[in-house]
């Protein structure tokens, strides 16, 4: 992670996911509410982070900010 971001900060008071980029703070707006233990993957093609995680019904998630 760079000075600008990316940074996987946890959760919001809500309980969503936050990511810091350097644009600002994203928020994951909706999906499956997420269980422990997501991850911030840096190893994208293209650059872009990636959050990933599983949810209540131990599916596998990706959210792209």
């Amino acid at each position: 992670a760079s000075p600008g971001g990316p940074v996987l900060l946890g959760r919001s008071a809500d309980g969503r996911i936050q990511l810091r980029t350097a644009e600002g703070v994203a928020v994951r707006p909706r999906g499956a509410f997420a269980l422990d233990g997501v991850a911030l993957h840096l190893g994208a093609v293209d650059g872009r982070p990636v959050v990933v995680g599983f949810g209540p019904d131990a599916a596998p998630w990706a959210w792209r900010p």
